[in-house]
C-alpha cells in the first residue's frame, strides 16, 4: 500500500521516532516500513522591529525560495505556542539522509543572508527535536504535516499561515522542584506584586525586608517594569 493510502486511510499506523546523530531523526512508519529523515533549525531575531508581520511574511518567502532549489527535500514551519515561551522551527524533511546532513548549514546561511542579519538561525539537536515533537504536536497534527510533505508536487496547496519568529533569548521551562522552590520564597512575602507568568497559580510577593534594600528590576522592554515599580511605591 502506498505510504499516502496508509497514513490517509482510518488504519491503525504506528509512528517511530529515532535519533540517527546529533542533528538527524528518523520517522518511520508502519505498515510499510516507509522512513523519512529530518533535521530542525530554531530562527529567531535578536531585536524587536517595527513591522512584525512582515518579519513573518519574509519567514515564509524563505521557505518559498528553498522549496524552488531542491526537488528532494521539504520545509515545514512549526510555531510551538506554551505558557513559558513561544518558539518557531523550520523542519527540513526529506528521505535522503545525506541530503538532511547538508541542508542545515545551507538553510541557516541563506536565511541569515536574506533578511540581512535579522533573523538568527541554530540548528538543533535531534534529542531537542524529538523533545519538540512530543511536546509541540500531537499524533494527529503529526500525521498531518507529514502528509503535506508527502503531498508537494500532487497539485495540493496549503493556506499560508503567519508564523511569529520570537525574540532570543528565551528562557527553559522549570520543573517541579524549580516550581516548589519558587513557592516558598514567594510565600514568606506579604507585599504581593503579580503572579509567576508561566504559573498563574504562583503568586509573586515580597517581604518587608526586601522593601529596605535596593531592588534591581530587570527586564526586556514592555515587560513591565515601571508598572512594577509603581506597585512598589505604593
Amino acid at each position: 500500500m502506498d505510504i499516502l493510502n496508509i497514513l490517509g486511510s482510518r488504519r491503525s499506523i504506528g509512528l517511530f521516532v529515532e535519533r540517527i546523530d546529533d542533528h538527524v531523526v528518523a520517522l518511520s512508519i508502519l505498515p510499510g516500513n516507509h522512513t523519512i529523515y529530518t533535521s530542525t533549525i530554531e530562527i529567531s531575531t535578536i531585536q524587536k522591529l517595527e513591522n512584525e508581520d512582515a518579519l513573518s511574511t519574509l519567514t515564509l518567502e524563505f521557505i518559498q525560495t528553498l522549496s524552488s532549489r531542491s526537488g528532494t527535500v521539504s520545509y515545514i514551519i512549526l510555531t510551538c505556542v506554551e505558557p513559558s515561551q513561544l518558539a518557531t522551527y523550520i523542519a527540513i524533511v526529506s528521505r535522503d539522509v545525506d541530503s538532511i546532513r547538508r541542508e542545515p548549514e545551507i538553510v541557516c546561511s541563506l536565511i541569515t543572508t536574506l533578511s540581512q542579519g535579522n533573523i538568527t538561525c541554530k540548528i538543533i539537536s535531534s534529542d531537542a527535536t524529538i523533545r519538540m515533537v512530543l511536546q509541540c504536536l500531537n499524533v494527529s497534527s503529526a500525521i498531518n504535516r507529514i502528509l503535506q510533505y508527502l503531498k508537494r508536487g500532487s497539485g495540493n496547496s496549503a493556506t499560508p499561515v503567519q508564523h511569529p519568529v520570537p525574540l532570543i533569548p528565551r528562557f527553559k521551562a522549570l520543573d517541579a522542584d524549580e516550581y516548589k522552590y519558587l513557592l516558598e520564597v514567594f510565600s514568606r512575602g506579604r507585599i504581593r506584586i503579580g503572579y509567576l507568568y508561566s504559573n498563574p497559580n504562583i503568586a509573586v510577593a515580597l517581604s518587608d525586608d526586601h522593601i529596605l534594600r535596593h531592588i534591581a528590576i530587570v527586564g526586556s522592554t514592555g515587560s513591565g517594569k515601571s508598572t512594577t515599580a509603581s506597585i512598589l511605591v505604593q
